[in-house]
Formats: C-alpha cells, structure tokens, sequence
C-alpha cells in the first residue's frame, strides 16, 4: 500500500530544531566492537546503573546499530529512533535525547522480516560478525555535575537496535531490562542479582535461539541452594502471575545477593528475570506485580545499585522523585486532609455507584457534570480522578490534598471514611512506577500499552489536573512535572507488544495525551504527536492501530468487542481537552460499527479475540444508528477499506468480510484460528424483522474454531476435507484483491490451511443475492478434495426445508442428504430461499447449518464450484 507522501518524513517524531540534540548526522562508519564495551540487542528497552561513588565527571560513548527489519510503517518504512537518556543520582536529567531512525529503508538482507519477537542470528553468523557488519552511529556526551552516587542510563527503542556504550573513566555498572528480556550473546556468564526488600519471589524466563537449546541457567540462593538449574526448555511457570521461584520464608532474602551462571552456548539468548515484590501491584488484577531484576557482575557493585530500590523512611522506591513525593506528604498535618464545611463539621467522601460513573466525590461540596472514566465502565477510576474533576467547583485546599495523596499512594482511610479496594483494582499511583520508567508489571512480561496506559495507571489525567488547573503548591508541582517527564517519555517508546492490543494501544495515546499537555514539554508534546499520526496510520506497524476501513486492530485483525474500548477511551480526551482529531478517529469506528453491527445476533466471524459485539444501547452513547434498519438502497465498500462490503434493498441487508485475520495460530493439531473472513457473508437481515443467516463464533479465542473442528462451525464458507486428510475452510483467507463495481463484490485469497485459492462474488440485485464460489489449486500437486460443501449458517428456532422441485412438496431439511433445488429458512414469516442451479444434494449440518454439496466431489479443487442465489421474503 501506497503512503502517499513521503511518510518517512512525516512519520518522524517532529523534534524542535534545539531540541533534537542528536541530527545532522554525517555518512556512518564500520566500527569494530571493542572488548570493553557493554553490547545488547534492545528488547525493547533497559536501564544500566553506573557507580560513581565520587561524583567525578565522566564521558559516554554511545554505537546504535540499526537491523532494519521490523517495526515497519506503511510502504515497508522502518522506523527506529532510540529513547537516550541520563539520570543523575538526585533524579535531574543529564541527557534527554531522541536519536532518530538511520534512515535506512532497505531491511538486513539476513533478518527475518518484522513480528512481535526477535528472531535468531542465521546460521554460521553470530552476534560480533552481525555488529562487525552493520554500519554504527557514534555519539559522545560529556556527563558533568551529576554528583556522587548512582546514575541511571535508560535507552528504549525497537527490537531493531543493537547498542554498546563506553564510559570514560571505566565506572562499575549493572544492567536491568525493562518491559521485555535482556539480549545475551558470546560465552559464560554469571551474575549477580541484588533481592530487594519485600521481594516474595523470581520470574524467570530464559529463551536460547539455539534448536535445541544448549546453554544450562543455574540460578543460586545466598546459602548456595539451587533455584534453578537447567536448560531453558526445562523452565516451569508457575502461573501468569505467579513466581517461578518462591523465596521462603519470607524476608529471608531481602538485601541478598542471588546468583545467576549462564554456560556458554552455540546462539544468543533471552532473559526476563523480575522479583515478585509486594509492595507492587498491577491495576486491575490485585496481583502483586514485579519489578525487573539488575545484574550486576560483582557483589560491590550489586550492592551499591540494591536492585535499583531507594531505602527512605522504611520505604522502598525506585525513583528519587518518589522519595521528594513522600517527604512532602508527610509534612502535611493530618488536619489538612480532612475536609470541613463553614461549621467545622466533616464533609465526608462517598464512593458512587456505578450508575453514577463509580469513584469518590464530595457530595457536601459543589461538584460538576460531565465526569467520563478514563476506560469507560471498564476499569474503576482512582479517588483522586473524581475528586479533582470536582475540584474547580469548590477549590477546597484539603479535597486538593486527599487528591494528592491518592495519587501518590491510595489511603486506607479518608478522614472517617473507610476507602477499600475494589477487588481487582489495587495499584497506587506514583509509588508504583518501577524500573524502566514504568508501573510494576504483570511477572510473564511486558506491554506498556496496558501496563502504563490509561488501563494500567489511570492517573494521568488527574496529574495533567493538578499541574494545569489547582493551587497545588510548587514544590508538589515540580514533583509531579519531573515524574510525568519520565513516565511520559518512556511511554512514547512502546513499540514491541503494544502493537497488538489497540484497544490498550488507543489508551497509551490517550495517556500519552495528558502528559504531554501536563508538561507543557516541547520534545513530550512531539512525541505525543508522532505516537497519534502513527497510531492513525499503522506507523507502528502493519496491521496495528486504526486500519484502512476505521476499525481499531486486535492480534493485527479485527475484533467487534474490544474494538469498541477505543471510544471509552477516547471520549475524555474529547471533553477534556477538546482535540478534535480523537474525535475523527471516534467517529470513523462509530460509522464502521453502523454498518458492520447485526441485532439479533453477533454476526462477527473475523472477530479476533473475543465471539461477541456489544450492546446497542452502548453504541448509541456515541451517535450510532444502525444501517440494517430500513432505508433506501445502498451498495458500498465500507468506508473505502475494502473489507467490508454491504448492501440493503428493501427485502435484505448483507454483509460480507474479506480483510484481515489473526495470524494462525498452532493448538494441539496446528490449525488453531482466532476469526475467519475469506469472504464470508457475516449476516443477511431482513430489515425491520431480523437476521437470517449470522456467521459466529463460538469461543474466546478461537476456542472451538481449529480448522479439524468444521463440522461443528456456524460460519459461510466452503468447507470439507482433503484426500490427504487436511481440512478444507475457505473463510481461513484473507482477500486483498476484493473489489466493488457494478453491484457486484469480487475477491479471491489463498487458503491458508491448504494449497488453493478461493473465488467468491455476490451480485447484488433488488430482490436478491447471486452467490458463487470455487476453487482453483496453487500447484500442480495439490492434493485432490474428497468432500466439498458451502456452509450456511442460520439463526437457530428457523424452520428449514428442502424443496426437491417438479412440484413434490417441500420437506424438513434432517442430516440424510438429499437432492433439492431450494432450501427454505423460515423464521417465522420471513427468512430466506435458497435457489440451486442446478439441483445439488443438501442436508443440515451440525449446529445450525445448511450444507450445499458441491456437486463433484471427491474432485480436483478445480471442479468445486457453486452457484446459488438467497431469494428474502418478508410475508408481507
């Protein structure tokens, strides 16, 4: 696809000439790696913690090597800027740089091509001849005044990116990954994990790109005992957020060094290692969450970084701005946050109901209308959310306060009100930022998107709140401006697995939103502005964010659920900040959804993760008004996208989807599905009566939808089986060539579970569909079909029945075959006829089908072919 600009320049972050401290670069070199230097694959992003006990001032030297070969935009463009930033023990940045992409568009003729994972180095190439070979940046940054302690280097970019840097004078370092794994390449290793206080556990997981794998991880308590010990196929998790290695008793750990040997091996490889911490949670779980583990390579050095934890006041933190936070609190009388009215009385917090929006308010003070959720209904606001929107209405200093120590950290207690946790709901605000500029997260790994978003740490508009419209004091307003800047920036380089969740993804936009507009910061409001043009315009990557026809992507398809987050995701940012074009993408899915809706049935077989739609009341919320209701005829490809296509007549409204699906999947039998097209009718209604025929799912997931399962399917497609075995499904191809003239839909694809290609067309006339399908074969040994039909699925409780013509009476339609050259789907004075040329052998299927028989089977895929036309009546 075309991008019609040249996108590679406008899909740049959009950095202030004074600002983007890293351009103008000259013509790269070839530069060897030296010995000395720190190498690592980004994955996506680490934070290395340099030991300066005396303060001096020291040289960095920076290579960012660039593979080229994933995060693609549109028109294959790569795009791969790198996050490069300098913390001084203190909390002041130092250095606060985007290095941008290299420029080069032409991918590493030996990477693989682009995906969520980072792939193995070929064959006969390890990871110092692939760093010999490619073309290295340098970059030199004098480091001066920072004091003494420990400083933080965080760097956050694309799987893309290889990078090693120098100091000078040599400083002792550690290293932590964040959301994602630490890159590991060339012989044995050992190292040294600090256990911070209030760890409970270890995640572990260790991947060697070696088949099979051959490096052992030994993983060692403080007394010697062995955790771990073994090869990384033979790891076990214990559950999703569970630890993998349980540190008992409790306590008996804290401030301990654990130690982690990796043997040498024949490939690179990958480690994720988090502490299980209690004093960590993941919003919307309950769950304790994790931060990263910091290898360090000796015992000093681990001790001075103590797992990159902060000790104050019998606290543990991670950041200095923390600290600053809990030190300006704590100064507060505790008078001062309960709130009075003008007799002295208490004005007590009250938690409303969810019809009411949920959250905390003041019901004795003046409050305002309008408060949207951040997530909708989907996720509780935190206190200081509701009471800060209330807040321009009464100007209460002490409400301002209980606000502010919400979002540091949620009370137990509110003056004499009890404030509990919601089950599920348990994260604090800034005192859980961890490691990586970054909420504690789920133990399995990382996605900001949910993480950090608007989902994960619903506390970004209430801090945009504070700093932009309250009388906070200054030093709070310094605090809170320091910690957006480093939350925010780190949020904009979510490029990994953030991709594949849009409805997490549109809720890192809108947070990202917030921040930016909170800080006022030049170089964050650039960020946020190539986030959102790429957001609209799959620059993160094909087949994520807002796609051609206005849907939001799920697994790099579609789903008619989770496709709707987006506009309780978006609307705040509608009333809040009043930027139109979050209102440009809320509408174009709202108009998407009027004619890709069905009532009476979720009518959605390309939906990629979840079975169902949503509610129509839901929809209605943002102005939806559905195109399967009565109106005059219309033919279109859905908003120009050429997935969808639909047509309404007076007697019909059709729908069919020929875009794209969830990668397949593997399942027990390697033919796991997550939603199907191939263009497939999704539904015909007769309008004002109901639907007819409805294609659906029938689990989360693809549960119940591996390919070997069609029996059992409720789905329009060819199906049946293979001479060799292998199931035959049309809907499981996507069909890139599907066009509109004439009132005919046209399109073909290849099966993706077999060697054919399917045709389909629909002609769309005033009283009827004319359907046809066949197959054609890919290559000259594909193997011969032994059974062929096309699936009609029909809403259950329809009357159905076979008419064999010539005037013999019309009969139930049973699983026996039978020849016929109609079917009827009676609904109860409206439905449909199926008319046959010619006559074929038709029978009911398993759940709710008609099956058409195609007339030639068992038959090279050429001969299948079927040609019908679904005749509406309305009984009127």
């Amino acid at each position: 696809m075309s991008d019609g600009f040249p996108r590679r320049l406008a899909s740049r972050i959009a950095i202030p000439r004074a600002l983007l401290l890293l351009g103008a670069l000259g013509a790269a070199d070839l530069h060897s790696v030296e010995p000395d230097g720190a190498t690592f694959r980004l994955l996506d992003g680490l934070t290395a913690f340099l030991v300066n006990p005396e303060g001096k001032d020291f040289t960095l030297a920076l290579e960012v090597r660039d593979l080229n070969s994933g995060a693609t935009g549109p028109g294959n463009v790569v795009f791969s800027e790198l996050l490069f930033k300098v913390y001084a023990p203190d909390g002041r940045t130092l250095v606060r740089e985007v290095v941008p992409d290299d420029g080069i568009e032409a991918p590493d003729p030996l990477a693989s091509p682009g995906g969520a994972s980072p792939r193995p180095v070929p064959p006969g190439e390890d990871t110092s001849a692939r760093l010999a070979r490619l073309p290295a940046r340098s970059f030199t940054r004098r480091i001066q005044g920072g004091g003494p302690g420990v400083y933080r280097l965080l760097l956050a970019g694309t799987k893309d990116l290889y990078v090693t840097w120098r100091l000078d004078p040599p400083l002792p370092a550690a290293t932590a990954s964040h959301t994602g794994s630490l890159h590991g390449h060339g012989g044995a290793r050992r190292h040294l994990l600090y256990v911070p206080r209030g760890a409970r556990g270890v995640y572990l997981d260790f991947r060697d790109e070696a088949n099979p794998g051959d490096r052992r991880f030994t993983l060692s308590a403080p007394d010697g005992r062995r955790l771990f010990d073994g090869l990384a196929a033979e790891l076990k998790q214990a559950g999703r957020y569970d630890p993998t290695v349980k540190l008992e008793p409790e306590g008996a750990c804290d401030d301990q060094l654990l130690a982690l040997v990796v043997s040498a091996g024949s490939a690179d490889y990958r480690m994720r290692i988090a502490f299980v911490h209690g004093g960590l949670r993941f919003y919307g779980t309950g769950k304790d969450g994790s931060v990263s583990a910091v290898l360090a390579p000796d015992a000093g050095t681990a001790r001075a970084v103590q797992g990159g934890a902060l000790y104050h006041d019998g606290q543990v933190y991670w950041h200095p701005f923390q600290v600053k936070y809990h030190d300006w609190l704590k100064r507060l009388p505790p008078e001062d946050l309960v709130v009075r009215d003008a007799e002295g009385r208490e004005v007590p917090l009250a938690a409303l109901p969810p019809s009411e929006g949920r959250g905390w308010r003041y019901p004795g003070l003046p409050g305002r209308e309008g408060f949207l959720a951040l997530c909708g209904p989907h996720i509780e606001p935190p206190l200081c959310d509701r009471v800060l929107h209330d807040y321009p209405a009464h100007r209460d200093r002490r409400a301002l306060n209980v606000a502010l120590r919400d979002l540091f950290e949620r009370p137990a207690k509110v003056g004499s009100v009890d404030v509990p946790r919601p089950q599920g709901y348990a994260a604090d605000g800034l005192r859980n930022i961890a490691i990586g500029d970054h909420t504690a997260v789920e133990t399995f790994g990382g996605n900001l998107a949910y993480n950090f978003g608007a989902w994960g740490w619903p506390y970004w508009r209430a801090a945009w709140r504070v700093l932009r419209d309250s009388e906070a004091p200054a030093e709070v307003k310094e605090i809170l401006r320091e910690a957006l800047l480093l939350c925010g920036d780190r949020l904009a380089f979510g490029r990994g697995a953030e991709g594949v969740a849009g409805n997490a993804l549109s809720g890192l936009i809108a947070a990202l939103r917030y921040s930016s507009e909170a800080t006022g910061d030049p170089l964050q409001e650039a960020m946020f502005e190539t986030c959102l043009r790429r957001f609209t315009a799959e620059g993160f990557g094909h087949r994520t964010g807002i796609g051609r026809s206005g849907a939001c992507h799920e697994t790099h398809a579609y789903d008619h659920h989770y496709g709707t987050y987006l506009l309780d995701n978006f609307a705040p940012v509608v009333a809040d900040l009043g930027d139109r074009r979050f209102q440009t993408v809320m509408d174009r899915t709202v108009e998407l959804y009027s004619y890709t809706w069905c009532r009476g049935a979720d009518a959605n077989p390309w939906s990629s993760r979840t079975p169902h739609s949503v509610s129509e009341e839901t929809l209605k919320r943002f102005g939806f008004v559905w195109k399967g209701d009565p109106g005059p005829d219309l033919t279109a490809s859905v908003q120009e996208g050429d997935e969808w296509f639909v047509a309404r007549r007076r007697l019909y409204y059709a729908v069919t989807y020929h875009g794209r699906l969830a990668p397949p999947g593997t399942g027990a039998a390697g033919d796991h599905r997550q939603g199907y097209g191939g263009g497939a009718l999704c539904q015909v209604t007769v309008p004002a009566r109901g639907p007819v025929i409805a294609s659906t799912l029938r689990g989360y997931y693809g549960e119940d939808m591996e390919l070997h399962k069609w029996r059992n399917f409720h789905l329009h497609s060819l199906v049946g089986e293979l001479e060799d075995g292998r199931p035959l499904v049309s809907a499981d191809s996507e069909h890139f060539d599907a066009r509109l003239a004439d009132g005919t839909v046209t399109s073909s694809g290849r099966l993706r579970g077999a060697p054919f290609r399917v045709r389909r067309s629909y002609r769309f006339q005033p009283d009827r569909i004319e359907c046809a399908v066949d197959l054609a074969a890919e290559s000259g040994d594909a193997p011969r079909v032994r059974e062929a039909f096309e699936m009609l699925p029909f809403l259950a409780g329809a009357a159905v029945l076979a008419e064999p013509g010539g005037g013999a009476p019309a009969a139930e339609l049973t699983p026996v075959p039978r020849a016929a050259r109609a079917v009827i789907i009676d609904r109860g004075g409206y439905g449909l006829r199926v008319e046959l040329e010619p006559a074929s052998l038709v029978q009911r299927g398993a759940r709710d089908t008609v099956l058409l028989r195609a007339p030639d089977a068992p038959a090279p895929a050429r001969s299948i072919a079927l040609r019908y036309r679904l005749v509406p009546f309305a009984g009127d």
